[in-house]
């Protein structure tokens, strides 16, 4: 793969799986030796509160329940990326609209992608991913992460493990254990969802509002 193209999935690379999966260090990128809170943060914006929980740093465990603090941990990301995207710069906007455009247009000749170009897609990585910047900045990715994992699925909800019945290779003793996980997975589901059900709305209306950074199009001039 050469020219454009490399340069527009390394570019969705950063936006897309960095923000989910990479650590701190890798997702790291931040045009002209910004420090992220520096290149994302609006001179109109609320410093972030520091206050959490002691366990806010670590990731969720497999069958740990959603608390009340995890509640109020998304809330402040989310509401601090959303306060963000509002306050976005006009030179955010275009690097956001060039990275659009060039995800969208056919590019037959494979030509190279110019310096403002390519300054556009890295910035365009970092703006997609503005609710891990502010995790990192407030020191909770991983456990942000995890609990961003449990908002999504409560919001909408995937087919979960299946059906052991559905799995005839498996030996008993592998379909009982399975069972086993899915019950547990719909106990804590329910609990997630009794924890979350009160601020549906407001993290159905923070989710639109920060993935407008994945629609330039939908930002106004």
């Amino acid at each position: 793969m050469h020219g454009v193209r490399a340069l527009l999935l390394c570019g969705l690379v950063l936006a897309y799986g960095c923000s989910r999966a990479q650590t701190p260090q890798q997702r790291q990128s931040v045009p002209d030796g910004q420090a992220p809170s520096q290149a994302l943060a609006s001179n109109h914006e609320p410093a972030p509160s520091q206050a959490h929980a002691a366990g806010a740093a670590r990731p969720l465990g497999e069958f740990e329940p959603l608390s009340n603090a995890d509640v109020a941990l998304y809330l402040q990301v989310m509401r601090t990326a959303a306060q963000r995207v509002r306050n976005m710069s006009a030179a955010d906007r275009d690097a956001l609209r060039v990275f659009r455009a060039m995800t969208t247009s056919p590019n037959p000749n494979q030509a190279v992608p110019s310096p403002e170009q390519i300054a556009a897609v890295q910035r365009a990585g970092v703006l997609m991913a503005l609710d891990a910047s502010v995790a990192r900045e407030l020191g909770v990715a991983e456990r942000y992460r995890s609990v961003l994992g449990r908002v999504d699925f409560f919001v909408m909800p995937s087919s979960g493990e299946g059906d052991p019945a559905d799995a005839p290779q498996r030996t008993a003793e592998q379909k009982q254990q399975l069972k086993l996980r899915i019950e547990r997975f719909a106990q804590l589901r329910t609990s997630d969802a009794a924890i979350l059900a009160p601020h549906r709305d407001e993290i159905v209306s923070l989710q639109k509002q920060v993935n407008l950074a994945l629609h330039p199009e939908s930002i106004p001039r």
